[in-house]
């Protein structure tokens, strides 16, 4: 019982040192300006994220997977896919598949 009581006090105290501690609760100081969220990414490095998210790999079986993660619609992916291949950032691996060559996938 004393030890509850004892932890109770703890808690109090604790609670009433947080002002003078702002990051005790992970947010900013005082008169700090929030960071700006980032830019929304193009359908170019959504696709590039989803297809490095799957393997490396655009195939029949994971082409649909993709297509949502990337939020892309059939053309558009078409669109970005050729603009890939332009850039030499993807090549054929196998019949109906796609292979990307980025950072993340060599």
């Amino acid at each position: 019982m004393a030890r509850l009581a004892g932890l109770a006090v703890l808690a109090l105290a604790l609670g009433g040192c947080a002002p003078m501690l702002p990051y005790l609760d992970g947010g900013p100081a005082a008169g700090a300006t929030p960071a700006a969220p980032p830019p929304p990414a193009t359908p170019r490095e959504r696709l590039v994220e989803a297809i490095e998210a799957n393997g490396c790999l655009l195939t029949a079986d994971n082409a649909a997977t993709i297509q949502m993660r990337a939020n892309l619609g059939r053309e558009e992916l078409a669109t970005v896919i050729q603009q890939l291949r332009e850039a030499g950032q993807v090549e054929a691996a196998a019949p109906g598949t796609i292979r990307l060559l980025s950072q993340h996938c060599i």
